[in-house]
């Protein structure tokens, strides 16, 4: 078992404190500086586009491999600032390159005390943008303010490659496909770090604002997992400021300065990828700001400056300090400082000989290619505004840098550097992004435990299936998504909340899903949740709820209410599909045996058989978005309907009968009067319509298909089932999916047979 408390000694160092006068003297100048700091942060976002000091980044670009690793803590200590005011568009608050063309922009964006988190992607080094993809929406503004991981907050971004990557600080987001969807871990710290050497990451949390002396802690994960999740702690520490590097995968430093009690900073080293650590070497002892830079197969770069204690118990500043390592630390090789220029930002090296650098009041980027004898500043660059923030490298040519007032430098040749912008102020891209590389998603688990009872598809392409996971009685929702017309599957972030088997129906109970687009969608059955970012939060919006059909950006749901024992009464409601209240009056007269009907955002229809109770059938249809609803005549007098489909406004269909006889009533006028027709026996209990002329039915055994309106009938063929339909979804007349108990689904991309497909 590892000895924590020795470590800690180790780390605070064995020294006598110094008195308490001089402690709260040193506590008092650094309250000083940071409060300084974090005015400049609050003039820094307050710009056009603004920025974050979110600095030091290393990158390995030996053998054509990138390691990078991100800070987790600023040069500066201005972590704590306000997000900008409500009267600002998007401001970029960090930036992430995985290769010389592609990248993403993190953005923050408030109104009033709400705030959204939004990436954008380049594929061309940074000249144009594409569309924001939102990461997180409806977050406190005390989730920055506070650095509370509870409110679902991200400022800074980590992208390992083309599809895996971090949202973090403080909470924290995962990607597996290129930021297109992004997944909540959440955490119970603030979590201020991450480092990725192959697939091996360490995240550093910090359980406390960085004004005052708390743990910060280092845990392990691994890269690409479903679900991701942070587990083992790899070191703790009780220490005021840490920057945690690695330099490949065996090799970390873990610099603590600036410490609680007035410790003298420390150096740790790891060489076996963080299961012991040794002291090392530190030049700074008396740092109270520092900036290291590692990389495989490269020497170390400090840059550090400090205070000392007066005779007279004031503490003075030390001017900047600059050293370089070739022993991992052992011994250090006082180097020329960078020029004072201001608070250093950011210190990335990319080569043994050359190093970029940024400062703060006033902005300058300064180069160094001599291993840090000398450094100038960079060729093209401005030296007035107010500062610069991180830097970005992905090869010995190609770097970035971000400025203040929305501007990213970017040279391509590791000399000149040009000016660019930064979104939401840069041209957008004209191109889209190439597509995901499916062979490296990982496949959905078996999930051999999960009863699969809901299917959407939005195009034929993209959708969703949605399961129960049962352990004894208690169940929760299992939710998959696929990008491929259901060849693979990946895992989705599906709602929060269990409920149990044995007591009917439950406050969350959900076995139906409906997804309009990648971002909006709605699980249902004993409780209606809903989602407007791709499953990162969900909303609880209503109780059992019997259908939710999504057209034409409005979304209707049909709701059940007031029940005493088996009678209900019914309404609709309908909303946007991008969020906000449901709304409507509708069908209080309709009992517990309905469904749901919509062609596009005015047009509706409901239909009942009147089972509960002894009511007579029922029909209603609303042309005015829910507003009024017109009787109509039963469709399917004296027998039970089935499903009810529409293609037009003028033209619906029903399926009527039982098990062992079927017949379709039709109406080309709304649903004023009906006419049957007979569709023979083995017919199934599910139909939908395409078009006047083309429908199909689905049941237990096989799908049929009419193209002449109903005349006549033929049995699809690919199908060799005899479970129970869970589902069936008609995207057009070519694409069609079915999902039958068990997991078993089928796919039609032809619109004449079917096809197995992979399970959820």
């Amino acid at each position: 078992m590892a000895d924590w408390d020795g470590l800690r000694r180790g780390l605070e160092g064995a020294v006598t404190p110094p008195p308490l006068d001089a402690l709260r003297a040193r506590r008092r100048h650094r309250k000083q500086r940071r409060t300084i700091a974090v005015t400049c942060a609050l003039a820094l976002v307050g710009t056009a586009s603004g920025m974050a000091l979110l600095g030091q980044r290393d990158r390995d670009t030996s053998s054509g491999v990138v390691a990078k690793s991100t800070a987790i803590n600023r040069v500066v200590h201005n972590e704590r600032y306000t997000p900008p005011r409500a009267d600002h568009d998007y401001i970029v608050t960090d930036f992430d390159f995985v290769g010389a063309d592609t990248g993403w922009a993190l953005g923050l964006r408030c109104v009033e005390d709400g705030c959204t988190t939004a990436t954008w992607r380049t594929d061309d080094g940074g000249s144009t943008w594409g569309p924001e993809v939102v990461v997180a929406r409806g977050v406190p503004r005390s989730s920055y303010t506070e650095q509370d991981p509870a409110g679902g907050g991200a400022r800074s971004i980590r992208m390992v490659d083309a599809e895996e990557g971090f949202a973090f600080n403080p909470d924290l987001y995962v990607t597996h496909d290129g930021a297109r969807t992004w997944t909540r871990v959440p955490q119970p710290s603030k979590v201020a770090g991450i480092q990725v050497a192959g697939r091996s990451v360490w995240v550093t949390e910090r359980g406390c604002p960085v004004e005052d002396d708390c743990d910060v802690v280092v845990r392990t994960a691994t890269l690409g997992r479903r679900p991701f999740a942070v587990a083992d702690l790899l070191m703790p520490a009780t220490i005021g400021s840490t920057l945690v590097r690695r330099a490949g995968e065996r090799h970390g430093y873990l610099l603590t300065f600036d410490a609680a009690g007035g410790s003298p900073a420390t150096l740790h080293r790891t060489a076996d990828g963080g299961a012991t650590w040794q002291p090392a070497t530190n030049p700074c002892p008396d740092a109270v700001s520092a900036a290291l830079s590692a990389g495989a197969g490269r020497p170390l770069l400090l840059v550090c400056s400090g205070e000392v204690d007066a005779e007279d118990r004031t503490l003075h500043r030390v001017p900047k300090q600059a050293f370089t390592s070739a022993d991992r630390g052992t011994t250090w090789r006082a180097l020329p400082a960078p020029p004072e220029a201001g608070e250093l930002t950011d210190l990335t090296s990319v080569s043994a000989t050359t190093a970029y650098a940024t400062t703060l009041v006033p902005a300058r980027l300064l180069v160094t290619t001599d291993g840090g004898a000398t450094w100038e500043q960079a060729e093209g660059t401005a030296k007035s505004g107010y500062g610069y923030s991180n830097i970005d490298v992905s090869d010995a040519r190609h770097a970035w840098a971000m400025g203040d007032q929305g501007v990213l430098w970017r040279t391509t040749d590791g000399t000149t550097w040009e000016r660019l912008a930064l979104p939401p102020d840069a041209a957008p891209a004209t191109s889209t992004p190439p597509a995901l590389a499916t062979s490296r998603v990982p496949a959905a688990p078996a999930d051999k435990d999960v009863r699969w009872t809901g299917l959407s598809f939005y195009d034929a392409a993209h959708g969703y299936a949605v399961g129960e996971r049962c352990v004894a009685k208690t169940c929760r929702a299992v939710l998959r998504a696929t990008g491929d017309g259901g060849r693979t599957w990946r895992v989705a972030p599906g709602p929060p909340g269990t409920w149990q088997t044995d007591e009917g129906r439950s406050a969350n109970g959900v076995r139906s899903v409906t997804f309009a687009d990648a971002r909006n969608g709605w699980l249902y059955g004993d409780a209606l949740v809903e989602t407007h970012d791709g499953g990162l939060h969900w909303q609880n919006v209503g109780g059992y709820t019997g259908d939710v059909v999504a057209r034409d950006g409005v979304v209707w749901a049909l709701h059940y209410e007031g029940c005493a024992s088996m009678f209900c009464g019914a309404w609709v409601g309908h909303g946007a599909t991008t969020g906000g209240p449901l709304t409507g009056e509708a069908g209080a007269d309709l009992v517990e045996h309905g469904s749901l009907a919509a062609v596009d955002a005015t047009h509706a229809y409901l239909v009942d058989d009147g089972t509960y109770g002894g009511d007579d059938p029922k029909f209603r249809a609303t042309a005015d978005g829910g507003r009024t609803w017109a009787r109509y005549p039963a469709p399917c007098p004296r027998a039970a309907w089935r499903t009810l489909s529409a293609t037009a406004a003028d033209d619906l269909r029903v399926l009527c009968g039982d098990s062992a006889a079927h017949f379709v009533a039709r109406s080309r006028d709304g649903g004023a009067t009906w006419r049957t027709a007979r569709t023979g026996d083995e017919g199934g209990a599910t139909f939908v319509a395409v078009s006047p002329d083309l429908a199909f039915r689905a049941g237990d055994r096989s799908v049929r298909v009419t193209r002449d309106g109903g005349a006549t009938w033929r049995v699809m063929p690919g199908l060799d089932v005899t479970s129970p339909l869970q589902a069936f979804v008609v995207v057009d007349g070519t694409h069609a999916f079915a999902l039958y108990e068990g997991g078993l689904l089928y796919g039609m991309s032809d619109g004449a047979s079917w096809e197995r497909l992979t399970r959820p």
